[in-house]
């Protein structure tokens, strides 16, 4: 559900605590895939993997690094069914989609009857809760953007109870939970504005990032002391939340 205008620009990330929790030779439904940036890693896994978006421009990209795409406004039921009509799969991810519509109750209920029996949702959402948005509040700071905790496409807000009272409510059994740190995120829109400012008026790479040398040192020094200061308070620390539920439904 990436739906971009003139002044956006885009940047590719790959959501790492949700790639750790992806199982091997299994059915996949990513619901609202994007450009499937992370499937491009895993594209060569055992997994079948059907992505679902409501913009054409991105399956376009996605296309290439999934097995398959579909294009439906994901939060219609009945559109949801044309393209799907009676497949099950064994893992449907969310990732980072729950806040971008108007009813995630809803929506996770319009993708329960596709899961296999024993099928399990993943899902990911940006934790409101962290520190800097916390500190932002604090000093009367509410300031959309174009990326981050306030992206400006997002309608909902989540911390960790409460989207832990979202799944209960919508009969999910939490099977696990994770998280991407978010200390370092905090300065994610300095580097965006630095990198976008060296390219001047050419097209920025939206692997730029993701792929710089920057980014390689901190995955392989920064990150691991990052999440291991971050799991002392998740709820304060985290960036982003992720979930392993199962439909306790029959």
């Amino acid at each position: 559900m990436h739906k971009l205008n003139k002044t956006y620009q885009y940047y590719e990330n790959v959501n790492l605590a949700l790639a750790n929790q992806l199982p091997e030779s299994v059915e996949i439904l990513d619901v609202g895939c994007g450009y499937g940036a992370i499937w491009e890693k895993f594209k060569h896994t055992k997994n079948h993997v059907l992505g679902l978006d409501s913009s054409e421009a991105p399956l376009k990209v996605a296309k290439d690094r999934m097995n398959e795409v579909c294009l439906a406004n994901i939060t219609d039921a009945g559109e949801v069914e044309k393209v799907l009509k009676d497949r099950k799969f064994d893992l449907i991810v969310l990732a980072d989609i729950l806040e971008h519509v108007y009813d995630p109750f809803s929506t996770l209920s319009i993708y329960k009857p596709y899961l296999k029996p024993g099928g399990k949702f993943l899902i990911s959402i940006p934790n409101i809760g962290v520190w800097y948005f916390r500190l932002s509040i604090l000093f009367g700071q509410f300031n959309y953007s174009d990326s981050g905790i306030l992206d400006r496409t997002h309608i909902r807000f989540f911390t960790l109870e409460s989207f832990r009272k979202l799944l209960h409510a919508a009969n999910l059994k939490i099977i696990k939970e994770d998280f991407n740190p978010g200390i370092f995120t905090a300065f994610v829109p300095i580097i965006r504005a630095m990198n976008e400012k060296k390219s001047k008026d050419q097209p920025v790479d939206p692997k730029s990032i993701y792929e710089s040398k920057l980014n390689k040192i901190y995955l392989k020094y920064v990150f691991p002391i990052e999440r291991v200061i971050c799991s002392i308070r998740k709820s304060l620390f985290a960036f982003q939340l992720i979930f392993v539920a199962e439909n306790l439904e029959k």
